[in-house]
C-alpha cells in the first residue's frame, strides 16, 4: 500500500487504508505499507491485531519516491503489487505519484499497480496548469493495471481506456454495542434527556461539508420548535492532516455558531476513541451531513451513519446515475450494487438549502416511525460495505491484474 496518510494521522484515507489492510491481512494477503514519515511517530509500527507492517520511510512525494517504491516492489517475489490510495491533498497536490505506474511498468514489469481514487479532485501540479490537472488524474487511472473508484460518477469522469471497478468504502468506525455506558448516559453527557432531539454531525469542518448551512438549519429548528430541546453534536476532531483549509473553516464555523446564537445548543466532542465515537453516534436521533457536493459512496462519515443504523439527512448527489435517478446513489456497481434512496434509507435535500434541511430535520423530530423506517432501510447498505466483503472484492481486482479471476 502507498498512502499519504495513516493513523495516527486524522483523515478518511488513512482510516480506509488501515481498515482495508487489516481486512486483507485477515484473508491471508501478505501486505505492508509505505507512508509519509511523521514527527514523533516511530518509523516502523503495526496496525490493529493483524500486525500489518508499516514502513514510514517516505520523506515526501516528489520524484525521489520512485527508487524506494521500485526497490520495495522488486523484493516482493514473483507477483508484487502496489496499491496506491490516491487523494490529491494526501500527496501534497503534486504530480509525481501520477507517473508511478508508468515508471514501474518500465522498471519492474512483473509488478502490477492498482489505484483507488478516493475522489477525482485534481491536483495543483504547478501555476496555471489548467487542463493538465484533469489529464494527470486520467493518466494515473489509465496507466494503472486496474483502478478502483469509490463512486460510480468518478469512474465516468475518468474517461475511456480505464480498467475500472466501483468498490464502495466502508465505515471508518465500527459499531460497538456495550452495556456501559448506556445510551441514556451518553446523552446525559451531551446535555440531552429522552425528550431532547439530538442531531449529530460527524467529520472534519471542511468547506465541502456544508456545516454553516447545518448551523443555519439548526437555528431554524430551534426557532420553529421553541418548546423542543435541541442539541447539535459536532462529533470527532475538527481538522485533518491533508487539507490546510480546514483550520480556516473551523474559524468560519465558530463564527457562525456565534452568529446563529447556538452556543447552548452546540456540543463539540473533540477527538474521540473508536468506542466513544460509536457510542456517541448511537446516542443521536439523526445524523445530518449536508455535503455541498452531494451524498455519495465515497463519504466515510455517511458510511459510518449507515453502519450504525442512525437515520440520516444528506444532500442530493451532484452527478446522479441515470439508473438510480436524481434522489439516490449506488454502493458499488453491477449485480451486487445497493441503492441508497431518498425516503427509504436516507432523506435528501438540495445542497446549501438551510430551509429544506430544517424541514427534513423537523420531519424526523416529529415522526419516530419515519426514523425507524430509515434505520431499517440501512441494513442492506450496511451489509454491502462490510470490510470483509470489501477486502474480498479487492482481492478479486488484484487477481484480475495478474490474469486470474477471483471468486
Amino acid at each position: 500500500m502507498l498512502t499519504g496518510e495513516l493513523p495516527p494521522d486524522r483523515g478518511g484515507v488513512g482510516d480506509y487504508t488501515a481498515r482495508l489492510s487489516d481486512a486483507l491481512a485477515a484473508l491471508g494477503v501478505p501486505i505492508g505499507i509505505l507512508t509519509r514519515k511523521r514527527p514523533d511517530v516511530p518509523p516502523r509500527r503495526v496496525l490493529g491485531g493483524s500486525r500489518v507492517p508499516v514502513h514510514g520511510t517516505v520523506e515526501g512525494w516528489g520524484p525521489g519516491v520512485f527508487p524506494l517504491v521500485t526497490r520495495t516492489l522488486a523484493g516482493l517475489g514473483p507477483r508484487p503489487l502496489l496499491h496506491i490510495q490516491f487523494q490529491a491533498g494526501a500527496f501534497d497536490l503534486g504530480g509525481s505519484v501520477h507517473l508511478l505506474p508508468s515508471v514501474l511498468r518500465a522498471t519492474v514489469p512483473r509488478a502490477r499497480v492498482v489505484t483507488t481514487f478516493h475522489d477525482f479532485l485534481v491536483p495543483y501540479l504547478f501555476p496555471k496548469a489548467g487542463p493538465a490537472r484533469l489529464a494527470a488524474n486520467r493518466l494515473l487511472a489509465r496507466s494503472s493495471h486496474a483502478a478502483i473508484f469509490t463512486d460510480l460518477s468518478d469512474l465516468e469522469l475518468a474517461g475511456p481506456g480505464v480498467r475500472g471497478r466501483v468498490v464502495p468504502i466502508g465505515s471508518n468506525v465500527d459499531r460497538i454495542i456495550t452495556a456501559e455506558p448506556s445510551r441514556a448516559e451518553v446523552r446525559q453527557r451531551l446535555g440531552a434527556d429522552d425528550a431532547t432531539f439530538v442531531i449529530g454531525y460527524f467529520g472534519f469542518l471542511s468547506p465541502s461539508k456544508g456545516v454553516p448551512t447545518l448551523l443555519e438549519a439548526v437555528g431554524q429548528v430551534t426557532a420553529r420548535r421553541p418548546d423542543r430541546s435541541v442539541r447539535l453534536v459536532l462529533i470527532g476532531a475538527e481538522t485533518g492532516v491533508s487539507n490546510p483549509t480546514d483550520l480556516t473553516q473551523v474559524r468560519v464555523v465558530h463564527d457562525a455558531i456565534e452568529q446563529e446564537r447556538l452556543g447552548e445548543a452546540i456540543v463539540r466532542t473533540g477527538y474521540l476513541s473508536p468506542p466513544e465515537l460509536s457510542a456517541t453516534l448511537l446516542a443521536c436521533d439523526v445524523v445530518a451531513l449536508p455535503f455541498r457536493d452531494g451524498a455519495s459512496a465515497r463519504r466515510g462519515t455517511l458510511m459510518a451513519a449507515i453502519e450504525h443504523g442512525v437515520p440520516s439527512v444528506s444532500t442530493l448527489p451532484a452527478r446522479p446515475s441515470p439508473l438510480a435517478g436524481p434522489r439516490a446513489f449506488w454502493l458499488g456497481a453491477g449485480p451486487g450494487a445497493v441503492a441508497v434512496r431518498d425516503g427509504e434509507s436516507i432523506l435528501m435535500v438540495p445542497p446549501d438549502d438551510a430551509d429544506a434541511l430544517a424541514t427534513a430535520l423537523l420531519r424526523l423530530a416529529d415522526d419516530p416511525a419515519l426514523r425507524a423506517r430509515l434505520a431499517e432501510g440501512t441494513r442492506a447498505a450496511a451489509d454491502r460495505i462490510a470490510w470483509p466483503a470489501l477486502a474480498a472484492e479487492t482481492i478479486d481486482v488484484y487477481r484480475e491484474t495478474f490474469g486470474g479471476r477471483g471468486p
